[in-house]
């Protein structure tokens, strides 16, 4: 595969391949027990031997890329590590309907605009705002998404317009997404009594009939003062017998 900006291939081979040479591991790494679920962001470049600052001339072959770009609503830390040499961040920005990852706008400065942004992660070997992710580090920040698309850029100086971008679907949360297909739907009923229960859900009344039909009957004497029968044994007023002994 053409290894230019956008393509999405391995997150990690594709670091190796664009970063050597490169920093042999990072300095710092987040903590162990982060909350929510963990989605890990790789930032890279090429073309570098030494660290440099953030900013970078258009053209410059950069790449962003996330370990799993679907993921149910909820409470995610984002942990980004920079195997490149050029200071980079993380920030995540709502993506309208209908639009693509990689088609913002950027201004005279490089940058695009952040409107709307759920969070940031630009300090080196820490949570949330900072001046940048350095070179060989490491920082995370932990945030609550909604279902809906989201694009995950970097926003330094023209490294959005070198490729630094990639789409987040957010789907709704396994647990409320419903059964897998072939599997009993009964157990995954609302628990609210007022809510609506689809008609597939609801149980239908022939089979409920069937069951009833197979049931053995069920015998019992006559009550008593039955019109036409008698308490006891004997006839009824059309002279039969009424089949109970006295």
């Amino acid at each position: 595969m053409d290894d230019q900006p956008g393509n999405v291939i391995d997150g990690t081979a594709r670091a190796r391949h664009w970063s050597r040479p490169r920093p042999k591991h990072t300095t710092c790494s987040a903590p162990g027990s982060l909350p929510g679920r963990i989605v890990n962001v790789t930032l890279a470049d090429m073309g570098m031997t030494r660290m440099m600052g953030g900013a970078a001339p258009l053209g410059a072959h950069m790449m962003l890329r996330v370990s799993q770009a679907t993921i149910p609503a909820g409470q995610i830390t984002v942990v980004a590590s920079n195997l490149g040499w050029r200071t980079h961040e993380l920030v995540i920005l709502p993506l309208a309907g209908g639009a693509a990852a990689g088609q913002r706008v950027p201004g005279s400065d490089g940058k695009v605009a952040e409107t709307g942004s759920l969070g940031e992660v630009s300090r080196s070997c820490g949570s949330g705002t900072g001046s940048g992710v350095t070179s060989g580090t490491v920082s995370w920040t932990t945030v609550t998404l909604p279902p809906g698309r989201y694009e995950l850029i970097c926003n330094l100086p023209n490294h959005y317009a070198d490729g630094m971008y990639q789409e987040l679907v957010v789907t709704w949360a396994a647990h409320l997404a419903g059964p897998a297909p072939g599997t009993r739907r009964e157990a995954h009923l609302p628990r609210d009594p007022g809510a609506r229960v689809p008609n597939a859900t609801r149980p239908r009344l022939g089979s409920i009939a069937g069951r009833w039909l197979k049931r053995p009957p069920v015998r019992s004497p006559c009550p008593t003062g039955f019109p036409g029968y008698s308490s006891v044994g004997g006839t009824d007023d059309r002279g039969a017998s009424s089949g109970v002994s006295s």
